[in-house]
């Protein structure tokens, strides 16, 4: 039978296997990470092409301003996934910006202004969730951080949208 320091040890040890394990792929922290960094890459997709086809120049600066974000939180999230030990797949392209490259004018504005009002909704309710339930302390903590910066461009481009209603 082990002494006391051993049992100790042991415990100790076990503690930090379950706190340093990294995220499984079918983790829900994992999950999250999938999703919000295909969720960004999709974005700043958007965003680029907004930025060379919008007819509004609210519209593309606003569209430039949200690549560059939309890059800063991806690269951000990929860094912090790769501490975790969680590898992302690569993003698709958002079939959303093929309907989207089809559309001209005012008409473009309006559509991006439309899938990017979505998408945030999206987003903001995605990082929501894991501030509130996921496991990972870093993640949750990286999910709040984001959060305040998500809402105030998605008031922006609500707010660029009602100039279309």
């Amino acid at each position: 039978m082990p002494g006391p320091l051993a049992r100790t040890i042991r415990a100790a040890w076990v503690l930090t296997i379950a706190v340093a394990a990294p995220a499984t792929a079918a983790s829900p922290d994992a999950i999250f990470v999938t999703k919000t960094a295909e969720a960004g890459a999709q974005g700043v997709e958007l965003a680029k092409l907004a930025a060379a086809k919008a007819s509004s120049t609210a519209v593309k600066a606003f569209a430039q301003r949200m690549a560059i974000d939309g890059r800063a939180l991806t690269a951000d999230l990929l860094s912090l996934a790769k501490s975790k030990d969680v590898r992302v797949p690569p993003a698709a392209v958002a079939p959303a910006a093929a309907e989207l490259a089809t559309r001209k004018g005012a008409a473009f504005d309006q559509a991006f202004l439309a899938q990017i009002v979505k998408a945030h909704d999206a987003l903001i309710s995605l990082l929501e969730s894991e501030s509130r339930d996921g496991r990972d302390v870093d993640l949750k903590e990286w999910a709040v951080k984001q959060l305040p910066a998500l809402r105030d461009q998605l008031a922006r481009a609500r707010a660029l949208a009602a100039r279309y209603s």
